[in-house]
């Protein structure tokens, strides 16, 4: 006898079904064989009671009203007036930052203001020579042209410092 892999084919399918048709039939069992447990039942004296039902739950506590707080610098708190959960009322002074950082920024400020004020005083009054020497054509045009640009710029930067101090100032404060 000789075989085909068709014949091949067909047996090999043939056993497959089958071989499937068992573990069908393992996996569901009889229903019948299956036991099923009897409820536990338990005697006792009857009695009137009140029933008490509570249930535990969990969540956050949050108060009706809430105020986030912040400084308008930054810097290391040098003394804590309050504490966390403290009743405050407003004005009142919460903590105290270590100013020695915005104290030196202020002087450093100030320093410069005073260098931009002078640069800016000598500056106006080159520029004013200048042009009197120009009325008497003593000095060409580009030399008032440039006089009156260091002026315009001293005037900027005199006040760009006082704008910087005024900021340190506020810091500081």
């Amino acid at each position: 006898m000789h075989f085909t892999k068709k014949s091949y084919l067909f047996i090999g399918i043939g056993v497959l079904i089958l071989a499937l048709i068992i573990i069908i039939k393992i996996a569901a069992g009889d229903s019948s064989k299956r036991l099923i447990p009897k409820p536990v039942v338990v005697l006792g004296q009857t009695s009137i009671k009140e029933i008490h039902k509570g249930e535990t739950l969990t969540g956050d506590i949050a108060p009706i009203q809430q105020a986030n707080i912040f400084s308008k610098v930054s810097g290391n708190i040098e003394k804590n007036f309050v504490d966390i959960g403290d009743r405050v009322s407003a004005n009142q002074l919460l903590a105290l930052i270590d100013t020695t950082i915005y104290s030196q920024n202020a002087k450093l400020a100030k320093a410069n203001l005073m260098q931009a004020k002078a640069n800016y005083q000598n500056s106006k009054l080159n520029y004013d020579r200048n042009k009197k020497l120009l009325d008497q054509k003593l000095v060409a045009q580009q030399d008032i042209d440039n006089a009156k640009a260091a002026f315009d710029i001293a005037l900027a930067q005199k006040e760009a410092a006082q704008a910087t101090f005024n900021n340190a100032a506020t810091q500081l404060s």
